[in-house]
This record gives structure tokens, sequence and C-alpha cells, in this order.
């Protein structure tokens, strides 16, 4: 998403800042996550993606909240953006 709003060099930034900065952890999602993901896809609104709602599958299998995400899909869905790297940036 970083590299479709901000480009190509922006991304490699936040993808290495997030690589190599605790406490952000980086992961493949599960079978199991990847499985609620499609079945929880049939409650959510249609403008959320399957991608979405595998963040929030796997965001419940970590026990988090707490999410890295670009739309207010998330927050409707009772999950916390994570500041985006601009608003980061300002404060």
């Amino acid at each position: 998403m970083v590299g479709k709003k901000q480009g190509h060099a922006k991304a490699c930034e936040v993808g290495q800042f997030l690589f190599n900065t605790a406490p952000f952890l980086v992961i493949d999602s599960s079978p199991a996550a990847r499985g609620k993901a499609l079945s929880r896809l049939l409650t959510l609104s249609a403008s959320i993606s399957y991608t979405d709602a595998v963040v929030m599958a796997v965001a419940d299998e970590y026990g988090t909240q707490k999410i890295f995400g670009f739309d207010e899909a998330f927050a409707n869905c009772g999950y916390e953006n994570i500041p985006r790297w601009s608003e980061a940036e300002a404060a």
C-alpha cells in the first residue's frame, strides 16, 4: 500500500523500517488464519478485501487490535490503525 500511495522508494524505506524495528512483527499468515479470513469475508462489507480479512484474522490469532493499515475498514471492524508513516513523522 505504501508503494501504491507514495512510490516504491518509500515502500522500501518503510519495509526496511518495519523489518528492523521492534515491536513490529512481520509474519506470514497461517492456514487457520487464511480459513478464518475466508469465513469472515462472508460477513464483512463488500468494500473489505480478502487481504484486509487476512490481516484481521492474523491480528486475532496474535491477540492484538493494533494493525498497520491505511483504510477505515479496520477501525470500523474494531481494530486500531498504527499511525501512517507521514502521521508518525509529523508527531
